[in-house]
Order: structure tokens, then C-alpha cells, then sequence
């Protein structure tokens, strides 16, 4: 198979599903082998999803005939130079500009359209690597527990857009500048989680964990999809959190798409993933994983907002 050699640099990469072992991936080569999955046959038969049809007007073409003998294929991989660096904020609070191209907006929607149809995929956060899903789906989500090899007792967080998304999804009990002024960021706020959300997605708490990552990614997948993603890190349960696609290439073989965001930090503070606060008990804060941005998070809560410190779970 020829080798496709691309800069890596930060720019995003788009990977469809393999189900072979092999993968091998150099800091400027990728090798890839390709076939259809029976997850999304089942699904296709009122869709044509052959080539580009299924993803836009792109340059990932990808081979669609369904045969149930493993092919060599070689992905051209797209480039996105700029659009898919986090989101930074100036000292006025106002986010940066970004540029935005064709490219960058058909990566999303066929990301969202993977998801839509019961995938599991990898994306870039603003503190490390997740794999994602769709909350309401409940096949793809016990497949998330699947691919993760995690207890079904640990809960998972969902990732909306906006702030208004955090009401329909849980019950508020903080003023919404208690909101703003921690997201976009690397905060997970727990609240009691409303009716509307899959009742399998969680089922032994009435807790809900929710983000919205300072990653413009992130944010546009979610206004994409119109719906929370089911998001967790993209790990073995247990491993360290990733900075780079590779080092959980070992995935790569469960998964329906991976989007390469390059090394997301330099620090291993960001391994420790987004801080999860439960806010749900009004007044009070309580810090269930320091994770990243605890420091921050707790002034903000304490000094700021005038919340009190719980440390007992057991009045949550």
C-alpha cells in the first residue's frame, strides 16, 4: 500500500472505521485498511452511502461496496490548517476568531451523521481525548461501556452546545452566571438530571454530568447533532487519558471515526481531564474529581458565587 504523507502539526485528519488489526501511524505516514461495518448495513438500506454521497461534496472518498472480504485502502487524508484549534479567550472574554473553510464544516456534519447513525467516534476536547456517542441512543451508548471495558455503575457525562442546552437536560440550581462564568471550560456540572434524558443512560444515579468544552470542535459537533453527546475519555477504563491519537490506538479498531486534533497540551495536567462538580444541592458545591481547573473552579464557586464546600456525598 503506498504511504500517504501529510504535515501533522495541529491540523484535524478525518479516519473512517477499520476492523483489522495493523494500524500503523508514524509521525508522517498512515496505513489503513477499510471495510463496512454490519452496524451501518443494517441501517443503509433506504440510503446510498457509496463514496462521497454519504459524506458531502469532500476529498474523503471512501470505498462503500459493501463485501464481506477486507480490502487495502488508501485515505487522502484532508487537510484543515487552522480551524480546528481550541478555543482561546482574550482578556476582554471575547473567543478568538477562527477561520472557517468548507472543509472544516463537512468534517462536522459527517461526524454528526456517524453519530446520528449509532456510531461511536474520537474527538479532541479541551483537555484530552474522548469518545463519543449519542446520550439518547442507548445501543450506541452500552457500546461506548463496550469499547471502554467500563462498569456500567460509573456514569457518563453528556456534552451540549450552550448553556440553555444545561436546562433542558438537568434541573438548575445555581444562577446562570454561576454557568457562564465556568463554560466553555474544562468543568463538568453535575445536576439532577431532567426527565427528557435517556433513562438508560445512567440508570443507577439521578445525577446528570455535563460539559461544554472550550473546543470549538466540540461546541459545533453538539450544535450539529441538535442532541447531548455521551462523552468519556478515550481509554481502557483505568489507563492514562491521551494527549495524542496514538497513544489509544488501540481503540482505533472499535471505533467508527477518528478525528485527529494533534497534541492537544504540552502539560500532564490536562490528563486529568475536566474538574466535576456536583452543584446539585443548592448553595453548595462539592468537587467529585479535582481534574484540571479545581483551583479555579473553587474560588470561582467560593469567593465569586458564595457557595459553601460539601465534602459528604452522602447529602448530595
Amino acid at each position: 500500500m503506498t504511504a500517504i504523507t501529510r504535515s501533522m502539526h495541529r491540523n484535524f485528519y478525518l479516519f473512517y472505521r477499520t476492523l483489522v488489526s495493523g494500524i500503523t501511524v508514524n509521525k508522517s505516514t498512515i496505513i489503513y485498511q477499510e471495510r463496512v461495518y454490519p452496524r451501518f448495513k443494517s441501517r443503509s438500506s433506504s440510503t446510498n452511502r457509496s463514496n462521497s454521497s454519504y459524506f458531502g461534496e469532500t476529498q474523503f472518498q471512501f470505498h462503500r461496496t459493501m463485501s464481506s472480504a477486507l480490502r487495502n485502502k488508501e485515505v487522502r487524508l484532508q487537510m484543515l490548517p487552522n480551524a480546528f484549534q481550541p478555543i482561546n479567550n482574550t482578556n476582554d472574554g471575547l473567543a478568538v476568531d477562527l477561520t472557517m473553510d468548507k472543509e472544516y464544516h463537512e468534517v462536522v456534519s459527517s461526524c454528526a451523521q456517524c453519530l446520528a447513525s449509532g456510531g461511536v467516534i474520537a474527538v479532541p476536547t479541551d483537555t484530552i481525548y474522548g469518545v463519543a456517542c449519542m446520550a439518547q441512543n442507548s445501543e450506541a451508548t452500552n457500546l461506548l461501556y463496550e469499547i471502554k471495558q467500563r462498569n456500567y455503575k460509573n456514569p457518563i457525562a453528556i456534552s451540549v452546545a450552550r448553556i440553555d442546552d444545561i436546562y433542558r437536560w438537568s434541573k438548575v440550581t445555581v444562577p446562570r452566571q454561576v454557568l457562564e462564568d465556568l463554560l466553555p471550560g474544562p468543568v463538568t456540572v453535575v445536576f439532577e438530571r431532567s426527565l427528557e434524558l435517556n433513562p438508560a443512560l445512567n440508570p443507577h444515579t439521578h445525577l446528570v454530568g455535563i460539559r461544554i468544552p472550550g473546543h470549538k470542535f466540540m461546541q459545533d459537533l453538539a450544535k450539529e447533532c441538535e442532541s447531548p453527546i455521551a462523552l468519556t475519555s478515550a481509554n481502557i477504563s483505568g489507563a492514562s487519558s491521551c494527549l495524542r491519537i496514538e497513544e489509544f490506538d488501540s481503540l482505533w479498531p472499535h471505533l467508527d471515526l477518528v478525528v485527529n486534533g494533534g497534541t492537544l497540551s504540552d502539560s500532564n495536567e490536562s490528563r486529568l481531564g475536566s474538574t466535576v462538580v456536583d452543584l446539585s444541592v443548592p448553595g453548595t458545591y462539592r468537587i467529585i474529581r479535582p481534574g484540571s481547573a479545581e483551583e479555579s473552579t473553587s474560588i470561582c464557586l467560593q469567593e465569586k458565587h458564595q457557595l459553601k464546600k460539601s465534602t459528604d456525598p452522602a447529602k448530595r
